[in-house]
């Protein structure tokens, strides 16, 4: 359905006035049409109360000297009255002249329409006994009966004019009711008019700016603060992505220069195939860590593109060992070992390939960063709510950088020493657990070891067992 809000409203409120405005005008003229027809029969029932009062029995017989004056004498254009007379047995007595051939009815007591031409009648019937006086001997007890009718022609004209005034009135309502309901939707449409301008301001360079929450409906506030939180989200990410893009940059540039600077230098002049044969293994492991370094931005990409994947119940003790197979050289030639704390019957419900990422991930920094000749733990407390925890023998990280070793492309130089690793790692490990409505910390601990602990929050992740 297209066109816009305020055009929607108003269609909508008056598609409920109209009807109701158009039935209270019916329901009106209605009872004033009733009044109307009552006035003219109670009318008529008077006029043939007159007339039959006005006859009178003697002894020459029926005085009608009044109904001897009626000749369907006009009363106004389209109001016409005639009458009939019967005696006791039938016979017509009098007449209105202007009825010519037409008759009105005898038996129909009460009321009764007719036609004399095209011009319609609506009539009543009365019988009654004439007026007499006892002085001249005669006693009336028979029953006349009287017919007098009216056209209706001018009533029903009168009518249509209240008809035409009500339809009048009807439409003057309806246009009254559209200005008010305009204005008041109008009015009430400024708040979303302000919030509109607002957002239409805003712009991936003006992010900071909110939606001001002054003055606002009942209605509208929780729109604006969900709103305002979603742009303090989009904020956060936009400035996350440009971090992101100045850091890879950064980072993609060392080895671009190094590589660049060996093939720049092997060019220079003949040399042996011994120092070709150098140059190009140099070359060649730069091209290595720098297809790692695209292929983890690559995975921290995604997993910031993604939201949680599938969630079903994995075995956390055999996870692990599968994970550490890949790390157990490195670890060897280093002198780690693994003490695998978690019980072999340990489910988590997770997403199994984010939890091998997670797991993967901070093993492989406990390998690279633990002392030469240590020891890492891994281990896993349903009751405490973690649902891995990575520890090892040290060296501990100061208490800045424990915040810090998350953030994208931080390396621990002086802390951990440097062992070709690109700071992304733990920030992937960071992303996966927020997908996964996980938390994880880095934290000292007073034996001097030091522990990388994922708990969960919520529902968000249970340790089934």
């Amino acid at each position: 359905m297209s066109g816009s809000l305020r055009g929607r409203l108003l269609a909508v409120l008056l598609a409920v006035v109209a009807p109701v405005v158009a039935g209270l005008c019916v329901l009106l003229y209605l009872a004033v049409a009733r009044a109307v027809w009552a006035a003219f029969d109670d009318d008529l029932h008077d006029l043939a109360g007159t007339l039959a009062a006005s006859v009178e029995l003697d002894h020459e017989g029926y005085d009608l000297e009044l109904l001897a004056r009626d000749s369907g004498a006009a009363m106004g254009p389209g109001r016409r009255s005639y009458l009939q007379l019967w005696g006791p047995d039938g016979a017509l007595l009098h007449r209105s002249a202007g009825l010519g051939e037409a008759s009105l009815p005898r038996s129909e007591l009460g009321g009764f329409r007719v036609f004399v031409g095209e011009a319609e009648l609506r009539g009543v019937v009365l019988r009654f006994a004439p007026a007499f006086d006892p002085e001249d001997g005669v006693v009336g007890t028979e029953q006349l009966t009287i017919a007098v009718a009216r056209e209706v022609a001018g009533t029903r004209a009168l009518l249509g004019t209240i008809a035409g005034w009500f339809v009048g009135l009807g439409v003057v309502i309806l246009a009254a009711a559209a200005l008010a309901v305009r204005l008041g939707v109008g009015r009430g449409l400024r708040p979303l008019e302000r919030i509109a301008a607002s957002i239409a301001a805003i712009d991936e360079r003006a992010l900071a700016r909110r939606v001001a929450e002054d003055d606002l409906p009942s209605e509208l506030r929780p729109i604006v603060l969900r709103l305002n939180a979603l742009l303090g989200r989009l904020e956060a990410a936009f400035a996350r992505e440009r971090q992101f893009t100045a850091d890879a940059a950064h980072e993609l540039r060392t080895p671009l220069t190094i590589l660049h600077a060996a093939l720049e230098l092997a060019l220079q002049r003949e040399r042996s195939p011994d120092e070709y044969r150098g140059t190009i293994r140099l070359a060649l492991e730069t091209v290595e860590q720098t297809s790692g370094l695209v292929e983890r931005l690559l995975a921290l990409a995604r997993v910031d593109a993604e939201a949680g994947g599938r969630r079903e119940a994995v075995g956390l003790h055999g996870l692990v060992e599968g994970v550490w197979t890949a790390q157990a050289g490195a670890a060897s030639a280093r002198g780690l070992t693994l003490d695998n704390r978690i019980e072999p019957a340990r489910m988590v419900e997770a997403d199994p390939d984010s939890l091998r990422l997670v797991v993967g991930n901070l093993l492989a920094n406990a390998v690279a960063y633990t002392e030469q000749g240590g020891w890492i733990a891994i281990e896993s407390d349903a009751a405490a709510g973690v649902v891995v925890a990575v520890i090892d023998s040290g060296p501990q990280l100061a208490d800045e950088q424990l915040a810090a070793v998350f953030d994208r492309f931080w390396r621990g130089d002086l802390a951990r020493g440097d062992d070709g690793h690109f700071g992304i790692g733990l920030a992937l490990v960071r992303s996966l657990c927020a997908a996964l409505g996980w938390t994880v910390t880095a934290e000292n601990r007073g034996d001097g070891s030091l522990a990388f602990v994922v708990r969960g929050t919520g529902g968000a992740a249970r340790v089934l067992s």
